[in-house]
């Protein structure tokens, strides 16, 4: 358990841990990695400018908007052990049911699951598409713990996160696939704002990785036909 007598903050973030203890800075990685998954939203739409991380980050801005009016209606408050060892006694005015983060990683753990195992091209076997999903809810399971370890939460308030982050990501996926389904995405790619952005959705027409591959190598057979010939005979 966590030595409230040593905790202080990590680096420049508001997470407190105890730097003697290993197991405290491995639940600050996870209770950031949150943080991580939005610049992943990020960097995906804007390496690729396609639809599924918008719709990935939209959800999680109703997600987030969810726990926040849930946390004040329940008014459950965060474990007092915490605080009575701190510097920061802001953070008791925050209450603790549900956990945001858990609730966070619940609805990213499983939008994308049900992404990957109804929906995707590249993983052409269940046990891929199931290991897939062991390694989203462990991320989600291990976030959740590291919440409670951390102090921040009891064991009920980041229970009770991931199931409603979970119910939350289920029923976001069929309205996306609803949405797309009856034409209304491809109405708002043909705006002409959208177009300028080069937005795309790939949803109907995903290439797998080696279909991918494939036109590369066409594409780059064209282009410099003499720098291929004159690799092949190098090699």
């Amino acid at each position: 358990m966590l030595d409230t007598h040593h905790i202080v903050p990590f680096d420049e973030t508001y997470i407190l841990y105890d730097p003697s203890d290993p197991l405290s800075l491995v639940c600050v990685i996870f209770s950031l990695l949150p943080i991580g998954v939005l610049i992943f939203y990020f960097t995906w739409f804007i390496t690729s400018r396609e639809l599924e991380p918008v719709f990935l980050a939209f959800g999680q801005v109703c997600n987030n908007v969810i726990n926040y009016v849930v946390k004040r209606l329940v008014k459950s408050p965060r474990p007092l052990s915490l605080y009575q060892y701190t510097e920061f006694p802001e953070l008791q005015n925050d209450y603790g049911m549900p956990s945001a983060h858990s609730q966070f990683m619940g609805y990213f753990a499983t939008y994308v699951f049900l992404r990957l195992l109804l929906q995707n091209t590249n993983l052409k076997t269940l046990r891929g598409r199931l290991f897939c999903g062991i390694l989203l809810y462990s991320a989600c399971c291990l976030t959740a713990f590291s919440r409670v370890y951390l102090l921040y939460h009891e064991v009920d308030q980041v229970v009770i996160g991931v199931l409603v982050g979970s119910v939350i990501g289920a029923a976001y996926f069929i309205v996306v696939s609803f949405v797309r389904d009856i034409g209304l995405i491809e109405w708002g790619l043909n705006l002409w704002f959208v177009k300028c952005w080069y937005i795309k959705d790939s949803y109907y027409c995903a290439m797998s990785y080696e279909e991918e591959y494939q036109l590369y190598l066409e594409r780059k057979k064209k282009a410099r036909p003499g720098v291929i010939q004159t690799s092949k005979k190098l090699n």
